[in-house]
């Protein structure tokens, strides 16, 4: 934040908010992806990665315009780059010890069982008609 002069207040919110625009851009695709093929958490990591990084920079281009893009860029992908770093961390740990991790994962699952349903149900009109 010092290093690019921007305030702390002012580039929290921008990585905030840029982090909910591309949160609710990829959840739902990525929840629908992984409730049905749990082998794509690694596989999508790259375009979910790269679609984090490109939303995430057009919204804090738009919070911070004074901050030179190359900067913007530089923050978006590195911040990103840590964080699905970790994420893939997690998920291979998890993939080697499940009983450890276990806990980690069961909230998910009852969002995870209605979005399979949702899912389903939607797939099941289409198919109807």
């Amino acid at each position: 934040m010092w290093r690019f002069q921007v305030s702390a207040k002012r580039a929290l919110i921008a990585q905030a908010a840029a982090n909910c625009v591309s949160t609710l851009i990829g959840l739902p695709i990525a929840w629908v992806i992984l409730a049905l093929i749990p082998v794509s958490v690694g596989v999508l990591t790259i375009p979910f990665y790269v679609m984090s990084v490109v939303s995430e920079y057009v919204v804090v281009r738009r919070l911070v315009p004074d901050l030179a893009r190359t900067v913007i860029w530089s923050w978006v992908w590195k911040a990103n780059l840590v964080s699905y770093g970790f994420r893939l961390l997690i998920m291979g740990a998890a993939q080697l010890w499940p009983k450890a991790f276990q806990w980690l994962f069961a909230p998910t699952y009852p969002i995870s069982e209605a979005l399979v349903i949702t899912v389903f149900w939607l797939a099941s009109l289409f198919h109807a008609r």
